[in-house]
Formats: C-alpha cells, structure tokens, sequence
C-alpha cells in the first residue's frame, strides 16, 4: 500500500501549516481562572447578603438590582477592554519599528520572553551557503583566516606546519557523504561546499558502492587531487569507511586509506565544542575557545575539523 497526501509525514506537515491547531495561551487561560474566581466570590456574597435584604423588606426590583450590582463590583466589566486596549498600543509601538504582529494575542507571550534562539540556514534564511574561508593549526596555535588552503600554504616553511594544512585539505576533500547522480554532486550543501573548495574530485564509477576490493579492504570512493597538485596539498586516498552524521554525536567522520603510504586515518567533522571534547589537552591549538567565540557572537557557522593515524 502507498499512502498519498496528507497521509504521508511530509503531507501531515503541510497540513499543520495549513490548518495549525489552535494555540492555547496560559496569560488568557489564567485571566479566565481570575474572572471565574471572582464571579464565585460575587454570587456567594450575594447569597450571603439576601437574608438581610429580605429581612429589610427589600423588593424584588431592588433585590435584582443590588445582586447585579454586587457582581460587577467584584467582576470588572471593563477587564477584556482594558487588555484589548492595552494589546493595541504594544502593536502600534511595533509598527513604529517595523514589526509586524499579526495574531495579537502572541504579543502578551512575546513580552515574556527572555532567550529568543535561531535554527540553522534554511529555516529563516535563504538556502545556499558560502564558506568564508579557514584556519589550520600551526604549532602555535591557528593560522590568519585564509579563502582557500593555497593561501594557507604560501609562507608556511615548517614542514609540521604544511603536513598539517595537508591533512586539513584531505579531511576538507573526503570527509563527507556526498555522491554523484546524474553527474551532478548531492548531499549536503555545507559537504558540497567543503569538497568543491578543494578542487579534487570524487570517483566512484570504478569503486561505487561495495563492489570494488583493494586488498582487504571494502573501498566506498576514491578522492583524488589535481593532477597538477598532486603530491603538494594531498595524496589520493580511498574511502574505506562512513560514519553517517548523527545529531546526537553532533558529529561524522570517515576512515581513509592514504594510497602513497598505505596509512590509515581517521578525520572527523562536526560542531568545535563536541570535537574539543574528542581531542588531548595537548593537541589543543593556542585560542581555540577564544577564536570559536568570536566567529559565532558575530553569526557564522563553524566547522571543527580533526585527524588521527591509525594503527
């Protein structure tokens, strides 16, 4: 059986956008539980009151009218006017900000508010993503921010310093689950970009999928650097295993078989606090939690990058 429309998980979505359930707001909820509270106390004094106004010979027209009287004392009748007005002016000091309310009873909640958080692109801002730029890890801390890892080598004369940027280069170029279909590159936005930024290039029409075996080993892809780079900024290293992102690691990462050397490494990508806790105190750069405070209060999303060789 195949379910259509609003049967399906993403038709369920699109119909509690169209016809979203009604929202319940705990401000109204307790100004009922107010007014009810006080229409209570309004009946029970009245109650209490008529034996004497009997007793006084009291009419019936005035018995109606005092007992009126007395629960509009204790129920203000201009309560819902006061709170419609009072909605009103918060709207108008909005507009003159240019924010817009368009469901009025959401600006008693709004005023509560104290944390307000941001999901990730997509979700209010427009799709596409642009990578700024990156810094490796020298032997004193990070690099200056560079646009791309040829910037990052000019300058760099300490070999430990350009094996570094090399690795940075290789986890950039395989460290992802991207995959062609129909010659075009899928998957991830932020992997795509990642990849292309490097300029090597993903082969799997020789070693797609399970179907290729080098060795003793299940080889998924091959991610191989220009020809002209080639031995400069990274070796051809084949794809030997994925572990797929998952939001509770908050973290993926991939293990690589380096085909000059025959070494294996691992080289995982994902949020700089989760792959801070992943690292020795020792291999730490200089500044780490400095730098990454800075890139995120000004807005840009960050991506930590680390390698270790396996035995």
């Amino acid at each position: 059986m195949i379910r259509t429309g609003y049967v399906t998980t993403k038709g369920a979505l699109v119909r509690d956008i169209l016809y979203p359930k009604e929202t319940k707001f705990k401000f109204y909820r307790d100004s009922l539980i107010f007014v009810g509270v006080m229409a209570l106390v309004g009946i029970f004094g009245f109650i209490g009151t008529l034996p004497k106004l009997i007793e006084l010979g009291t009419d019936d027209e005035s018995l109606v009218d005092k007992s009126l009287d007395l629960i509009t004392i204790t129920v203000p009748p201009a309560l819902p006017a006061t709170m419609s007005v009072g909605v009103a002016f918060a709207i108008i000091r909005l507009k003159r900000s240019n924010i817009f309310c368009i469901s009025p009873p959401r600006v008693n909640v709004s005023g509560m508010i104290q944390i307000m958080v941001f999901d990730k692109t997509g979700t209010l801002t427009e799709d596409g993503l642009t990578i700024l730029g990156l810094r490796g890890v020298l032997e004193k801390g990070f690099s200056d921010f560079k646009a791309s890892i040829k910037e990052l080598l000019v300058g760099i004369s300490s070999q430990s310093n350009r094996h570094q940027t090399v690795f940075l280069n290789e986890a950039l170029a395989c460290c992802h689950s991207i995959t062609y279909v129909n010659q075009e590159l899928m998957g991830d936005p932020l992997e795509i970009k990642m990849f292309e930024m490097t300029g090597w290039h993903l082969d799997e029409t020789n070693y797609g999928g399970n179907s290729a075996i080098a060795g003793d080993d299940i080889i998924q892809a091959w991610v191989r650097p220009p020809k002209q780079e080639s031995g400069n900024v990274g070796n051809e290293l084949a794809i030997v295993k994925r572990f797929d992102f998952e939001s509770r690691l908050q973290r993926m990462s991939v293990i690589v078989k380096n085909r000059s050397t025959n070494n294996y490494h691992a080289y995982v990508k994902g949020s700089p606090e989760m792959i801070a806790t992943l690292c020795k105190d020792d291999t730490m750069p200089l500044g780490y939690d400095e730098i990454l405070r800075d890139y995120t209060v000004r807005g840009y999303r960050v991506i930590a990058l680390a390698t270790k060789t396996l035995e």
